[in-house]
């Protein structure tokens, strides 16, 4: 009896530490996305610029057409890469907040605090995931943290 208890323990904390990764794993993911977000926020703006100056010099005639149109081709492009990546965001958050068990469309603005740890996600979560769990339940309502983190 003290071996299939000490066998359920184990398999309990497995499945503990399991989730524990799955929910870092999620929150890292939405950082990324976000970061992307930005990225691709900062490259419309570019290409916004780089169009109008291209349609200036069409119309002072110093340029052919092609390059006012190859411009808007690229900027066509960064609008595509936006929305691609405000739905990358979307979708890491419905993933954390779905392993969280929250409702998916619970929104919130995440702590970068676990960014900081490049190498976290490369390392398997031992006994010292609890301050992790702790940093990302700060960044997340209180009452969506399981068991009342």
């Amino acid at each position: 009896a003290r071996k299939m208890s000490s066998v359920a323990q184990r398999q309990l904390d497995r499945t503990e530490q399991q989730l524990v990764y799955r929910v870092v794993d999620a929150y890292l993911n939405l950082l990324l996305a976000e970061k992307r977000l930005q990225v691709a926020e900062d490259a419309l703006k570019t290409s916004q610029a780089i169009l109008e100056r291209s349609q200036a010099r069409f119309d002072a005639g110093m340029v052919v057409a092609s390059d006012p149109l190859g411009a808007r081709v690229q900027h066509a492009q960064r609008q595509q890469e936006l929305i691609q990546a405000r739905n990358g965001v979307e979708s890491a958050r419905a993933r954390l907040n779905h392993e969280l068990g929250v409702a998916l469309d619970t929104s919130y603005e995440p702590a970068a605090v676990l960014a900081e740890q490049a190498g976290f996600r490369s390392v398997w979560i031992s006994d010292h995931y609890r301050p992790w769990v702790e940093a990302l339940a700060g960044a997340v309502p209180r009452r969506a943290c399981p068991r009342g983190a």
